[in-house]
């Protein structure tokens, strides 16, 4: 798992709240693995991100493409009340959002 902190997200276009992913992994054994993906995400947040703990919007999730067939891939995402700093957790790596601050960026 990858966790990141960026900049604040304030436009959620194409982002769904747990309970409609929850319906489209349904037939999948992926969304036995949300509440374990969840818990690790924000409990990395919290410890080694400086996640205040508190959440204006989210969590949201986005499928991520992937080359497998059989295998649905999420990331999820929140953003912190206080700043705005929004935090984003994923299977797969997104280097785009890591950036020169070491402070920013978490691999579990």
């Amino acid at each position: 798992m990858y966790v990141y902190r960026i900049a604040p997200i304030d436009f959620w276009a194409g982002w769904m709240d747990e309970a409609t992913l929850l319906q489209q992994l349904a037939m999948t054994d992926s969304a036995d693995d949300l509440p374990s993906f969840k818990a690790t995400a924000l409990s990395v947040a919290l410890t080694r991100l400086e996640w205040e703990g508190d959440m204006r919007e989210g969590p949201f999730y986005a499928g991520i493409p992937t080359n497998m067939d059989y295998w649905p891939s999420f990331m999820m995402a929140w953003k912190q009340d206080n700043n705005g700093s929004t935090f984003v957790a994923t299977p797969q790596a997104l280097p785009w959002l890591a950036d020169d601050d070491a402070r920013n960026f978490v691999k579990v």
